[in-house]
């Protein structure tokens, strides 16, 4: 069997959606929306949970079919062809990124001695194993790694309440609704839209239904709610101070003098679920270039596509100041499209489709 379960699958989205968010979303967000960035996560989870219904109709129409061969049936050989070509360098651009990011992180607070472009290659060796290995495997993987990443996130959680201040979240709504909308905005570029990879990994689920895609959404959403919200509370105004508040966080862990600066937790679970979102947008890279260009085994481009992945991460941004604007105000729009958009296109020409064929049918009586 070379599926992965409901469950499994619930798991996956879980994971992808907490992914590189964790570590990127608190600074961005509180940019933006200050100390009700929580409120915008709340409509981004919501926003994404609609947008999560567009992808499962098209889903459920085309149930053996991945967003490549959706696109090919729906609008032809060319446009259809066009329209992936587009997805699919919305996905490899986000495996770049990724690469240049957990590289970023890893040399910033752990090991800034150490050029940057061999973590992205470490990271490229574990993502490219990973993927061989198979979706199946990733899957029965999830069920433990998201068992620990939970039991460690709990851990964190409780030993951060001590340095908690309630007035740090007040007062609620003093940002100016634009800002908080466009920080909801930022939240589904990041942890939203991409979800739409999940269209070259449907066709590999046993029976994907409503239930588990939203409940792993919403599952993940709730990780970020609760991080981004923790950060405000320990931190307060100084998290604008901060490249990375979540690992912050956990350096303030001070029990009794005893358990003190805990950051290899955070440390652990933001490796478990970056990998998962790297692997995740790799699979559905070379899945949709095998698909595009009729391979027989979307394996054997696994270590080209890779090296090709690394290779941008080194030139992909300048310094961390163009990184932070271009999160914020280009690739929401980027996002927006390859999530919403291109889902909403693919959706409208099936019912064209649907109407034309029912008209011919008629005619032809």
């Amino acid at each position: 069997m070379n599926k992965i379960n409901q469950f499994q699958f619930m798991l996956l989205i879980s994971l992808f959606t907490v992914g590189n968010s964790i570590l990127l979303l608190p600074e961005l967000l509180y940019r933006t929306a200050y100390h009700d960035s929580w409120l915008a996560i709340i409509i981004g989870i919501g926003a994404s949970l609609l947008i999560n219904m567009l992808l499962l109709k098209l889903s459920q129409f085309y149930p053996d079919l991945t967003w490549v061969e959706i696109s090919e049936k729906l609008l032809g050989k060319w446009f259809g062809g066009l329209v992936s070509v587009f997805m699919l360098f919305y996905l490899l651009y986000g495996v770049t990124v990724l690469l240049f990011l957990s590289g970023q992180f890893i040399n910033i607070e752990i090991m800034p001695e150490t050029p940057l472009v061999a973590f992205s290659i470490t990271m490229a060796v574990i993502m490219v194993f990973g993927v061989r290995l198979g979706l199946v495997t990733l899957g029965r993987a999830a069920e433990i790694f998201f068992m620990l990443v939970t039991l460690l996130f709990i851990l964190l959680l409780a030993l951060l309440v001590p340095q908690m201040e309630l007035t740090n979240i007040k007062p609620v709504l003093e940002t100016p609704i634009k800002n908080i909308i466009h920080a909801s905005f930022v939240y589904f570029s990041i942890s939203g839209g991409p979800l739409v990879c999940f269209l070259m990994i449907l066709p590999n689920t046993l029976r994907p239904n409503f239930k588990s895609f939203q409940l792993g959404s919403l599952i993940g959403g709730l990780f970020i709610f609760l991080t981004t919200l923790t950060c405000i509370l320990v931190l307060g105004p100084n998290m604008q101070f901060e490249t990375y508040p979540s690992y912050s966080i956990a350096k303030k862990v001070n029990v009794e003098d005893f358990i003190t600066r805990i950051e290899l937790i955070f440390a652990v679970i933001w490796f478990v679920t970056i990998y998962y979102k790297l692997a995740l947008y790799f699979y559905a890279t070379i899945k949709g270039f095998s698909d595009l260009f009729k391979l027989s085994k979307f394996t054997s481009i696994s270590l080209p596509i890779a090296i090709i992945a690394v290779v941008l991460s080194t030139v992909i941004f300048p310094d961390t100041a163009y990184e932070s604007m271009w999160l914020l105000t280009i690739y929401p729009f980027y996002s927006f499209t390859a999530g919403v958009i291109l889902p909403i296109l693919l959706l409208c020409a099936h019912f064209i489709k649907a109407v034309v064929s029912k008209l011919m049918v008629k005619e032809s009586r």
